[in-house]
């Protein structure tokens, strides 16, 4: 194995764990709908992106023992001002999210009186096992900053050691796309505007990794994203969920 630790370069480890972890999750996915048959997106939902999870975390732990790839342990640590100010301004946006989805179910509400049968908030926590949703998304943010969109930046970092300043500058830019890009296809079991969400949450919170190296920023932005609309009513709206 130490052989081999020193055949791979950093660059090769991050395409063959990039490239490993679609297949697991298309293999995992295709699998789940042959055993399950026609009842495919939701049953893996509730448990497919369970075992996908453990698998990340197998994985996270493999390439950062065997191969040149390394996770930022003190991403979750909150250590000065400059971090206690990046929280506040993540806070703020995660805070004007929700204003933005409860604003727009008010609409809703004004616009066709039926989407007032439709709960105004609920926590749905028997949907999908949404209890765990917390606990998740720490552990995504985690996965996807501290240890994917580091080793991408990494990876690019090699690559333009002697290009010009002005590649240097896209280099943050172009971290935060790559990484975005392989989190849109970890939701290929959701529709396609969830995978276009999943797509813009990465890729705006990954730019403001580039610039505080700190996850919990990205953690309340992807609750207030990925939990709250549910809570309010939004995703059932544009589900067009049965009113009873």
């Amino acid at each position: 194995m130490k052989n081999e630790r020193k055949q791979m370069n950093h660059t090769q480890a991050v395409v063959l764990f990039m490239v490993l972890t679609v297949t697991l999750h298309v293999l995992g996915f295709k699998v789940n709908g042959s055993i399950r048959g026609s009842d495919l997106v939701s049953a893996y939902l509730d448990y497919g992106s369970k075992i996908l999870g453990l698998i990340l975390v197998l994985e996270m732990l493999l390439f950062s023992r065997f191969m040149p790839m390394k996770f930022r342990k003190n991403a979750l640590s909150l250590n000065g001002k400059n971090d206690m100010m990046s929280l506040l301004l993540n806070g703020i946006i995660a805070l004007a999210i929700v204003a933005g989805l409860f604003g727009f179910r008010l609409y809703m509400n004004a616009k066709n009186p039926i989407y007032c049968e439709i709960p105004f908030f609920g926590l749905y926590l028997n949907v999908h096992t949404r209890w765990l949703y917390p606990f998740g998304i720490v552990f995504q943010e985690f996965f996807i900053k501290s240890f994917t969109q580091e080793n991408i930046s990494s990876m690019l970092r090699d690559t333009d050691k002697d290009g010009k300043e002005g590649e240097k500058k896209l280099r943050p830019l172009l971290t935060a796309l790559i990484t975005a890009m392989f989190f849109f296809v970890l939701h290929l079991q959701y529709p396609l505007y969830y995978m276009c969400g999943a797509f813009l949450l990465c890729f705006v919170t990954g730019l403001l990794y580039e610039k505080d190296r700190n996850v919990w920023g990205a953690v309340m932005i992807h609750f207030a994203v990925g939990f709250m609309p549910r809570c309010l009513g939004i995703l059932q709206i544009i589900e067009d969920y049965p009113v009873k």
